[in-house]
């Protein structure tokens, strides 16, 4: 008798993505006891940050394969979709390129769904008087990248696009909302698709016959100029210098605009400005204001400039009572590399600190000593798919790899993240990490072929190509 399987366990695998799903599906000696999990990830996100990694839709679609009748799983995204088109959600995005690629295979109901759905979001769009959420726009255009994206080359690619575009004027025309509104993403898939100037030459011969057509390609025009306006804008404000400290500081203490300070700090680091980073540095050691002085030391937390901060003064902002100014102060020793920071962050381990916050600089200044802590730590912190703190921990982990100052990291960290990483892009660093390294197992191999991210697969693909593990 087989084994029964761990269907919540497979369910947690889908949402990390791990190819072994797929794999799994592939060898089962009944596949149906899966079925049930297999349409809840139709109905459920399944991408942590889809946004970055995508949306698992290939990985789902694979699955979705692995079974003889696709009707229910079809079913399923349909009415997945209808209800996050009106919502809002990255599963728009999902549900929108699983049906597509069933579309391409030549399914007729996965093709009328997203049509349907294109005409009642249509609807919702022209009728629209205030822009109070654009769920409805934003999943559109989602669909309308998923269709353009797998349409089948040539002419009906074309007809495609020039349909869309016309419907897309259309909108530009009725609606009160969006009659300046570009379709951004879907214009640049289409030129992907279709090529940049053939695109124009649709346009230009398409504006001839339909004034719809005409109205989106001066819509997309002038936005094409503002765009240009704008670099040239951002390049004459190079030319005329950089903010200077004093400026900075004003900036810094408006409670309004404070976080543009950030962009022109970042400008004076790019510039190679030294003595205005060392002057701000020695503004933020001497500020009395603790409002102010967390501004000022938040800066050098989004760029290398670490090294001109007092790390005495920044490890006595870490134990400050105000919350705000000890947060970042453990970003910026997190950055830090200082064997008086490592003797700091195990001095907060030790008074019972919560992890999260000394971790990082910990993981900034191993030191093959640490092992034994770091283990137990990293593997205590909670990997929840909904949040927390075990993300980042992951990504200075596995900063501290590609760190050639750092003498034999822990190995097995790399696994023990492959394993519990919900994010697919993070696990395709780790994956990289690993081959480096001489490390990479057939098995995780074997894996790489069927994970939710592109570039693992491709990266599947090569090494399978050059001789394998």
């Amino acid at each position: 008798m087989s084994k029964k399987p761990d269907i919540n366990k497979f369910k947690q695998d889908m949402r990390r993505g791990l190819g072994r799903c797929v794999i799994c599906l592939k060898s089962a000696e009944n596949i149906d006891l899966y079925k049930d999990a297999v349409l809840w990830g139709c109905m459920h996100p399944l991408a942590y940050d889809a946004q970055c990694e995508g949306a698992h839709s290939v990985q789902l679609y694979d699955m979705i394969n692995c079974f003889s009748d696709k009707a229910p799983f079809l079913a399923a995204l349909a009415k997945r979709l209808e209800t996050v088109c009106k919502s809002g959600s990255w599963d728009v995005l999902k549900c929108s390129e699983v049906l597509a690629f069933f579309a391409a295979d030549g399914d007729k109901f996965a093709l009328d769904t997203l049509f349907e759905m294109q005409k009642k979001l249509f609807d919702i769009i022209v009728k629209k008087r205030t822009r109070n959420d654009n769920n409805a726009f934003e999943s559109y255009e989602y669909i309308a990248v998923a269709l353009i994206t797998n349409a089948p080359d040539g002419e009906p690619a074309e007809k495609l696009y020039l349909a869309m575009v016309n419907k897309m004027g259309l909108i530009m025309s009725k609606s009160i909302v969006y009659k300046d509104e570009t379709f951004d993403w879907f214009q640049a898939s289409s030129e992907e698709k279709i090529g940049g100037a053939r695109v124009k030459q649709l346009l230009e011969s398409g504006s001839l016959q339909s004034p719809d057509i005409k109205k989106y390609f001066c819509v997309y025009t002038a936005a094409l100029n503002e765009t240009a306006e704008n670099r040239q804008r951002r390049k004459q404000e190079k030319r005329e210098g950089f903010k200077t400290p004093a400026e900075i500081y004003k900036i810094v203490s408006d409670d309004k605009n404070h976080l543009s300070a950030r962009g022109y700090f970042c400008g004076i680091v790019n510039g190679g400005q030294t003595r205005c980073i060392k002057e701000i540095a020695q503004m933020y050691a001497g500020e009395k204001d603790v409002k102010i002085r967390q501004r000022l030391l938040s800066l050098f937390a989004y760029k290398d400039t670490e090294e001109y901060l007092d790390a005495a003064a920044v490890m006595a902002d870490a134990l400050s009572d105000d919350e705000a100014l000890s947060k970042t102060a453990f970003e910026v020793l997190g950055k830090t590399k200082s064997t008086d920071i490592a003797a700091f962050a195990l001095e907060c381990a030790e008074k019972g600190y919560k992890s999260e916050k000394w971790l990082p600089a910990l993981i900034k200044n191993y030191s093959p000593e640490y092992k034994e802590l770091l283990l137990k730590i990293v593997k205590s912190i909670k990997v929840d798919f909904n949040g927390g703190d075990w993300h980042s921990i992951f990504m200075d982990i596995r900063r501290m790899f590609e760190d050639e100052d750092i003498v034999s990291p822990p190995e097995e960290l790399l696994f023990y993240i492959y394993e519990k990483n919900y994010c697919s892009l993070c696990r395709y660093d780790i994956v990289l990490e690993m081959d480096k390294r001489g490390i990479l197992t057939k098995d995780i191999l074997n894996e790489c072929f069927y994970d939710s991210y592109d570039d693992t697969r491709e990266f599947a693909a090569k090494k399978t190509w050059y001789g394998g593990c």
